[in-house]
């Protein structure tokens, strides 16, 4: 159980920082 909350946790951590690189390719 304690793993997979991590492994949420990692997910919803990766899709802010493609989100996030996604803006900026936007943006240039």
């Amino acid at each position: 159980m304690g793993t997979k909350e991590k492994n949420k946790k990692g997910l919803s951590i990766a899709k802010v920082y493609l989100s996030k690189q996604i803006l900026i390719i936007l943006c240039i």
